[in-house]
């Protein structure tokens, strides 16, 4: 389902992308990032994913109606299912990438994200080795697809109503006839 939505939506994110950042930023696939130098800006189209430690599970669920695990007595009876630890990564037809936002980076943070959201990551790989966010794609920007092309519709010659009821009742002996006045 999601690679129909990456399909679907990768013209207009690219579309996107050309208009925000301009029309020299490389625009790459995930699995083309190994063949990208350290800190070479580029932007990737993918769909977000978000791996969640409180993400419940019915599986898991499951299996603890049989055994009691041994895991955080906090996380089973979670009525948030966000955490600090939650990771949030793009993925596209056929790898995936770990993103990386920084400390000082107030304006993202992986609790504003959804699972299944197609965008456009501007950013950097980091390299390996680096103390902070090594081996990940250190996001600068998240640029959004384009609206959707509107049909340009005439409105009609003519006025027209809709009309919302409830409590009619039309199981028990009400005067029902007398709803025929407002229905014209």
């Amino acid at each position: 389902m999601y690679s129909l939505r990456l399909q679907a939506l990768r013209d207009r994110v690219e579309s996107a992308v050309r208009a925000k950042l301009g029309p020299k930023v490389p625009i790459l696939k995930v699995a083309d990032l190994d063949n990208v130098g350290d800190n070479k800006s580029v932007c990737v189209i993918g769909t977000l994913m978000k791996n969640q430690v409180r993400k419940p599970s019915i599986l898991k669920e499951i299996g603890e109606e049989s055994a009691k695990s041994n895991e955080n007595p906090d996380l089973d009876s979670a009525d948030c299912f966000v955490d600090d630890s939650d990771e949030l990564v793009l993925e596209d037809e056929v790898q995936r990438a770990r993103l990386y936002f920084s400390k000082d980076q107030e304006n993202f943070r992986v609790s504003q994200f959804v699972n299944g959201v197609v965008v456009g990551v501007h950013g950097h790989l980091v390299p390996v080795d680096a103390a902070d966010g090594g081996g990940k794609f250190k996001v600068s920007d998240i640029v959004y697809p384009e609206p959707a092309p509107q049909a340009n519709n005439p409105l009609p010659a003519k006025d027209r109503y809709v009309i919302l009821m409830s409590g009619i009742e039309l199981s028990c002996p009400t005067p029902v006839a007398a709803l025929g006045k407002y229905s014209r």
